[in-house]
């Protein structure tokens, strides 16, 4: 069986609309987080496959996991607060442990053994696939990463919306590791948010 490309998604469609002020007027880049966000969950799908309320729970993380990159590289801390507030909101609170550390440790460079490993490492291997952009597949099929390339764009994203976000963090706070890349301290609510 195939597996699936998700060109859309109703929980993290509703997401992003909800959220698209966090784009601060980059229309081009949201578009393409958009795609990427799908991506990430298409990957992630077919590397952990499972029932609706799994794929809607992995749909949640994907759609907030970069959400705060429009403002800051420092967006682990912001982007799970954004999401504990909404699965709040909308009744899923049940689901805030799974999704904060799917989100926390989605760049973590080895693999993740904590509790939700199933969902965090799915993401995370997804996401890393994305960032060397599909030169280690981390288990995702080949032909769901070329159909990916083909209808889900990121361009804008990779070449703009990122680097911006790493040059403001640099130029105001360098420090040895990007925030982006301390889970732990995320989790723990350390990031003040500004980038």
């Amino acid at each position: 069986m195939d597996a699936v490309l998700y060109t859309e998604h109703p929980l993290l469609d509703a997401i992003l609309v909800e959220h698209a002020d966090h784009a601060r007027g980059d229309a081009a880049g949201w578009a393409a987080y958009r795609h990427h966000a799908l991506r990430t969950l298409s990957y992630a799908v077919a590397l952990a496959p499972g029932d609706a309320e799994h794929v809607d729970r992995l749909a949640v993380a994907a759609a907030f996991h970069d959400l705060d990159v429009f403002s800051t590289l420092d967006y682990l801390g912001p982007s799970i607060a954004a999401a504990t507030d909404w699965l709040r909101r909308t009744g899923r609170e049940a689901w805030t442990d799974e999704v904060a550390r799917t989100i926390a440790f989605h760049h973590r460079p080895l693999p993740y053994r904590g509790p939700h490993a199933r969902s965090v490492e799915a993401l995370r291997r997804a996401d890393w696939n994305e960032i060397l952009l599909g030169t280690a597949s981390f288990g995702v099929p080949r032909e769901l990463m070329r159909r990916a390339r083909r209808e889900l764009p990121i361009g804008p994203f990779l070449t703009r919306t990122i680097p911006r976000a790493a040059l403001r963090w640099a130029v105001r706070r360098p420090r040895p590791v990007p925030p982006n890349f301390r889970g732990r301290r995320a989790l723990r609510g350390g990031s003040d948010g500004r980038g």
